[in-house]
C-alpha cells in the first residue's frame, strides 16, 4: 500500500490496522511530520517504508492500494500526479482520494490561518489558498478517469481526527504554507513568531479538547473511489 501524504501517520495507522498482512510505503516531502509518524503507528512500524519526498522519489514500485488524504488540493498539478500514480498501480489496484470540500471543512486549517494573520500582517486571505479549488470535486474526477483509472465513485464523509498539540502544530504548520497577499512567502520566522502563532492555533481549537492537551476535531469532505483500468 501507499499513503501518499502520509503526514503524521493517522491514516497510515488504520490502513496498517485495517490489513495486519500488508506492507505500506509513506510518503511525505515534510521529515518532520514523518518523524511523528512511528507515535502513530505503534508496533506496525515494521511494516512501513517512510519516505521523504514525492513520487518523483519512488522508482519501480507498485502497489495494490494508493491513498491520498487531504492532499491533492496542494499538488501543483493535478493531472500530472495522477498519471504518476497510475505509473505505481498494479493489475485491478484501487485509489482513494479524500479533499476538503472548501475552506471550511477541517477546523484547524482555518484556525491556523487567523491565527498567522493575528501575528502577522498582511496575509491572504483564506479562500486565496490553493486548497480551497476542490470544492466542487467533478474536475477531479474527471482527471482520474483521463489518468487511466476507472469513472470514480464520490461519497461525501465526515470523521473525527484526535491529536496531542504538538502534532497538531506539526501536521497544519506543515500542511499550510502561508503567503501574503502578493503571493510571496514570508521571510523565515523567528521563534517567537512561531510561538505566538501556534499558541493562538491551541487557543481558537480549545474548545474541542477532550482531554489535557488533546483535540476531537471535525473533518468533512469527499472521498474518491477508483480501479486501475
Amino acid at each position: 500500500m501507499l499513503d501518499h501524504g502520509a503526514g503524521t501517520g493517522a491514516l497510515t495507522a488504520a490502513l496498517l490496522t485495517q490489513f495486519p498482512d500488508a506492507e505500506m510505503t509513506a510518503l511525505d516531502p515534510s521529515a518532520a511530520m514523518l518523524d511523528r509518524l512511528p507515535g502513530n503507528v505503534g508496533a506496525a512500524i515494521e511494516r512501513v517504508e517512510t519516505v521523504v519526498g514525492t513520487t518523483t522519489s519512488l522508482v519501480d514500485r507498485t502497489f495494490d492500494l494508493i491513498c491520498s488524504q487531504l492532499v491533492f488540493m496542494f499538488v501543483a498539478d493535478p493531472a500530472d500526479e495522477l498519471v504518476r500514480l497510475r505509473g505505481f498501480a498494479a493489475p485491478g489496484a484501487t485509489l482513494c482520494l479524500a479533499v476538503l470540500g472548501d475552506k471550511d471543512d477541517i477546523i484547524p486549517f482555518s484556525a491556523y490561518w487567523r491565527a498567522a494573520a493575528s501575528v502577522i500582517p498582511g496575509l491572504a486571505a483564506p479562500n486565496q489558498y490553493v486548497h480551497t479549488r476542490f470544492g466542487d470535486p467533478s474536475d477531479l474526477a474527471t482527471g482520474i478517469s483521463a489518468a487511466g483509472w476507472s469513472t470514480p465513485t464520490l461519497r461525501t464523509v465526515e470523521c473525527w481526527r484526535e491529536l496531542d498539540a504538538n502534532e497538531l502544530w506539526t501536521w497544519v504548520s506543515g500542511a499550510l504554507p502561508i503567503h501574503r497577499a502578493d503571493g510571496t512567502e514570508p521571510d523565515t520566522f523567528e521563534p517567537a513568531v512561531h510561538e505566538a502563532i501556534r499558541g493562538q492555533l491551541i487557543s481558537d481549537v480549545a474548545p474541542f479538547a477532550i482531554a489535557a492537551d488533546r483535540y476531537r476535531l471535525p473533518v468533512h469532505g469527499t472521498l474518491l473511489r477508483a480501479t486501475a483500468t
